[in-house]
């Protein structure tokens, strides 16, 4: 995807990327407000070594910290600064939040790919008597920019909504993928475990051989040595049978990997099955299960959900995308 932008082409994804590190984050400006510098003054010995054998250094607390004053010209009085610390304490009425919900690391602001966050809000507190936890896209949160929006979704719907779609997609994939094509599927399982078995046979068959033509190789020098061999046989048969046990090597590499190859197809098979029938055994999934199951899930502003599997069977289940009512 390209845009334009003062006559050149230039992808939106990098020119985001930009943008987010080129613009104002909460952080610079915390920073800046707390700066004692613009009150003239300069602050000293804000961090030191653990101790003299380590490279490590610590922030020093406020309190113990030099703090010269009077070293250059104020650009803001300390009357003023001293009140924008005390809004700076105050002002806690929106935060960030650790809460360890379940979706956690998975959800995505569908338009501009950054992660979306939880967020809770001092103002439901007051008013409902409880934290309304609710999704918020990391650009919008951090950025005082237009990169992105809210992206504010009640995470209790959110999880209802994403749990309920991903057991149709999974009951979907139970139903009527492998009940309805459960002759062909029983068909196929069965040629598989067939071949596989006949490729075992043919290993041992291989290496049998192989450790066979070393036994010959071994007695036909103690016959050369005896004097039952002459020499110019002994050179020409051990000559025939070293290319034979190449060619019984060549064949036996080839054939562990072909069957290294079939194992992962059958495994991922069997390991799709457990997973959808263990998320529709659950009433709430666990962290570990969703995990194992999903690559992400993005949301757009618009309520769209898109949840992106980590089996393309069970992407192929997904009729069409959810929204958040």
């Amino acid at each position: 995807m390209v845009y334009q932008y003062h006559g050149e082409s230039r992808d939106i994804g990098k020119t985001r990327k930009t943008a987010l590190y080129s613009s104002w984050k909460q952080t610079t400006i915390r920073r800046i407000l707390d700066n004692r510098v613009y009150l003239g003054e300069l602050v000293q010995f804000k961090r030191k070594k653990v101790n003299y054998k380590s490279k490590k250094r610590i922030n020093v607390p406020e309190e113990e910290r030099y703090i010269c004053k009077n070293t250059h010209e104020p650009i803001i009085d300390e009357e003023s600064f001293n009140t924008v610390q005390q809004i700076l304490k105050k002002n806690k009425s929106f935060k960030g939040t650790k809460h360890d919900y379940l979706f956690k690391g998975l959800l995505y602001c569908a338009e501009c790919g950054a992660r979306l966050n939880i967020t809770y809000s001092n103002y439901a507190l007051k008013k409902y008597g409880e934290y309304r936890y609710t999704t918020i896209c990391y650009s919008y949160s951090r950025l005082y920019s237009d990169i992105c929006t809210r992206h504010s979704n009640s995470i209790f719907e959110l999880e209802s909504v994403l749990i309920n779609h991903i057991k149709s997609v999974c009951s979907r994939y139970i139903n009527e993928t492998l009940q309805n094509e459960l002759v062909s599927i029983a068909k196929r399982k069965k040629l598989e475990e067939l071949k596989q078995v006949n490729n075992e046979k043919r290993l041992e068959s291989l290496e049998q051989k192989i450790t066979d033509i070393g036994l010959y190789i071994k007695n036909l020098y103690m016959d050369k040595v005896k004097g039952v061999v002459s020499e110019n046989d002994y050179i020409s048969l051990v000559a025939d049978f070293t290319k034979d046990r190449d060619n019984l090597i060549k064949e036996k590499e080839e054939l562990i990997q072909i069957i290294q190859n079939e194992k992962p197809i059958k495994d991922e098979t069997a390991k799709i099955q457990k997973l959808a029938k263990e998320f529709l055994s659950l009433e709430k999934p666990t962290k570990q299960l969703l995990n194992e199951l999903i690559e992400k899930i993005t949301i757009s502003e618009n309520k769209e959900i898109n949840i992106y599997f980590k089996f393309n069977e069970l992407n192929d289940m997904k009729k069409e995308n959810k929204k958040i009512a």
